[in-house]
């Protein structure tokens, strides 16, 4: 397929398949002629995003499926490693905290995968797409990369829609809308909500995190500032309670 479009012969065939008049269908290929080598650069730059994409969908189960079969016995290793014989109790509190606040996360996390597969399955049942349940369910499952996730879900819905000839053009606008709504509506106050922060604080957490650190300071942003708030409510909280207690 790729081949057709680097030669441009595509254009001769959708022409063909749409009633394109001979000059309409000649122009389009010669376009596509001319700029071969920027296309063949972008559909490479595409195909390492989305190979890096499926690498993290393979990845994450599997480092999840880890954690929580051996999560508990890795953390009281660590705690043992780490703390002393009067440290131990207060250390494992600690801990215990933590993996609360990391269950609450992944709950967040899950509540926004199952939205983005709603949105999705009935914009594309909407909009007459084949399969829209099989491409909401991908969309819900990339939810859970950042950045990287809904991109790859945008290029694959939109190019399903193009080789399906649905309405691809106001799906992608619609899954734009739903993004710019997601991250600075919904996702904010899910995350804020189960993570006990305030929603301006989870956009610009994000956003310090993007700007610092990539995809990889986005994704581990907000899990940040709620360990340090833990471990603040832990340990500073404390501390200031019997400063300013009587006697």
């Amino acid at each position: 397929m790729m081949e057709n479009v680097y030669s441009g012969d595509i254009a001769v065939d959708m022409g063909r398949r749409n009633g394109w008049d001979e000059a309409q269908s000649l122009r389009a290929k010669a376009f596509l002629q001319q700029r071969r080598e920027s296309i063949r650069g972008l559909v490479e730059s595409v195909r390492q995003f989305v190979s890096i994409a499926f690498g993290g969908i393979v990845l994450i189960p599997i480092l999840g499926l880890f954690f929580l079969s051996d999560g508990e016995r890795l953390a009281n290793g660590v705690i043992q490693l780490v703390s002393t014989r009067e440290t131990y109790e207060e250390a494992k509190a600690l801990t215990a905290d933590l993996n609360e606040m990391l269950r609450h996360y992944i709950r967040a996390k899950v509540i926004l995968a199952v939205l983005s597969l709603i949105f999705c399955s009935v914009a594309m049942l909407f909009l007459g797409y084949p399969r829209a349940l099989a491409l909401g369910l991908m969309a819900g499952v990339l939810e859970f990369i950042p950045v990287a996730g809904w991109i790859t879900a945008l290029i694959a819905i939109a190019t399903v829609g193009m080789l399906t000839h649905s309405h691809w053009i106001w799906m992608a606008a619609l899954l734009g809308l739903w993004r710019m709504v997601m991250d600075y509506g919904i996702a904010p106050r899910i995350m804020g909500h189960e993570l006990e922060i305030h929603p301006l604080l989870a956009i610009f957490t994000v956003m310090i995190g993007g700007a610092v650190g990539g995809i990889v300071g986005i994704y581990l942003s907000v899990p940040l500032v709620a360990t340090l708030r833990v471990i603040w409510h832990r340990f500073a909280r404390p501390a200031q309670h019997v400063e300013t207690a009587p006697g």
